[in-house]
C-alpha cells in the first residue's frame, strides 16, 4: 500500500501526476477537489447545482493558476453526452442524506 507522506505527494504534484486525465467532479461544491485535481495536471469539470459555489471555485481555480470547467445545472438531470466518451475518471462528493 502507498503512504501518501509529503514527499510521496511533493513528488505526485513536482511530476503533474495527473496530466491527460478527464475528470468529472459530480456534486462538486466549492471546487477543492477540483483544483487539487488540476493542480495534478488533470482536466476537470464540476457539476453542481449552486452558482455561489461556481463562483467561488472559480475565483479559487484563478487563485491557483489552472483552467477549471463549471457547470451549474441538477447533477441528476445531466445529459448523457456530458458523462460519457471523453471522460478518464468520474468522483462524486455527496454531502445528502
Amino acid at each position: 500500500m502507498l503512504r501518501l507522506t509529503l514527499p510521496v505527494l511533493l513528488h505526485a504534484f513536482s511530476a503533474r501526476a495527473c496530466t491527460g486525465v478527464k475528470v468529472a467532479n459530480l456534486f462538486g461544491s466549492y471546487g477543492t477537489k477540483a483544483v487539487a485535481m488540476a493542480l495534478l495536471g488533470a482536466n476537470v469539470t464540476v457539476f453542481d447545482l449552486s452558482s455561489g459555489n461556481a463562483r467561488y471555485a472559480q475565483e479559487l481555480a484563478a487563485a491557483a493558476g489552472v483552467p477549471l470547467r463549471y457547470v451549474v445545472t441538477d447533477v441528476l438531470k445531466l445529459q448523457e453526452q456530458e458523462l460519457t466518451g471523453r471522460l478518464t475518471a468520474q468522483c462524486a462528493a455527496w454531502h445528502g442524506e
